[in-house]
């Protein structure tokens, strides 16, 4: 699939796209070996500091539901979408996902990837 028909069809500020058979590049531009195998874009979810990290998903996600069936073509044609949260933490944190966001992911064919990035103290760090 094209990622401007994806871009089109998503009303969300786009972070990075290409397109199948695209030469590789890092995310500044310089050149790497070989093409890129499948199309793929990347959004911009905004996350709100007055409310949970749960609550801003949950509205993200109400606020994706006219995409859903667009999501759900994709999904349909052997392609996926997935929401990759991020999680950078410096002391034992965690959040409750509840089934409301869950319901709504499931609803538009999203996966959700969780990938925790704890902060390790220079002196603990392997070389």
């Amino acid at each position: 699939m094209d990622p401007e028909e994806i871009v089109a069809a998503i009303p969300l500020t786009l972070f990075r796209k290409w397109k199948a058979g695209d030469h590789r590049q890092t995310r500044r531009g310089q050149p790497l070996e070989g093409v890129y195998e499948r199309s793929y874009c990347c959004f911009v979810v905004p996350i709100s500091e007055e409310s949970s990290l749960s609550e801003s998903l949950l509205k993200f996600c109400v606020n994706l539901g006219p995409s859903f069936p667009f999501l759900r073509s994709i999904r349909e044609e052997g392609g996926s979408a997935e929401l990759f949260l991020s999680w950078f933490t410096e002391n034992n944190s965690g959040n409750r996902f509840g089934w409301k966001l869950l319901n709504q992911l499931a609803e538009g064919g999203i996966d959700f990837s969780l990938d925790v990035y704890p902060y390790l103290p220079q002196s603990s760090q392997k070389v």
